[in-house]
């Protein structure tokens, strides 16, 4: 296609020509990053998987390629899937950032990298909160804020039948 747009689409009509614009057009956007990370990046030799059930393909297809497995395995997962299983909660965020984040570190100081978490003291780690647990604690402050304010409207409203 690519060939027949920089020969000007001879022997197609124009119509056919601004089609097949759109389509190198489409592709280009959908494919073109591919072809540039083929060309100058090599093949990994580890693949990190935090959820085995959910990546089983991928795991299967990294196995055929010759990749080494880590993955975070629960208790609900077939742990001969991996080369390296690490066992812990795959099912929570900060558990899967605490470990990622500690295997990229040790990746980047191999490398001879500078590492961003692992090995620090209790006092310099701050883990991501889990979105879903701050609205929760909002709504649980919330309801606590609303109840506290109507009990003492309730209390005032026994004594005064009494």
């Amino acid at each position: 296609m690519e060939e027949l747009q920089k020969n000007g689409y001879k022997g197609y009509t124009k119509k056919e020509g601004l089609l097949y614009d759109k389509k190198i057009a489409k592709l280009q956007k959908n494919l073109g990053g591919i072809r540039k990370l083929a060309s100058n990046a090599q093949m990994p030799n580890v693949m990190i998987v935090a959820s085995p059930i959910e990546d089983e393909i991928a795991i299967r297809e990294a196995k055929r390629k010759g990749l080494k497995v880590f993955a975070i395995h629960d208790t609900n997962s077939n742990p001969d899937l991996s080369d390296f299983v690490i066992p812990a909660n795959d099912d929570t965020a900060k558990s899967i950032t605490l470990i990622i984040t500690i295997l990229a570190d040790a990746i980047a100081s191999a490398r001879g990298g500078k590492q961003l978490f692992a090995f620090k003291s209790n006092e310099e780690i701050v883990l991501p909160e889990d979105p879903r647990a701050a609205e929760n604690k909002e709504k649980r402050l919330a309801r606590y804020n609303q109840n506290s304010e109507a009990q003492p409207k309730e209390a005032k409203e026994q004594k005064e039948n009494k």
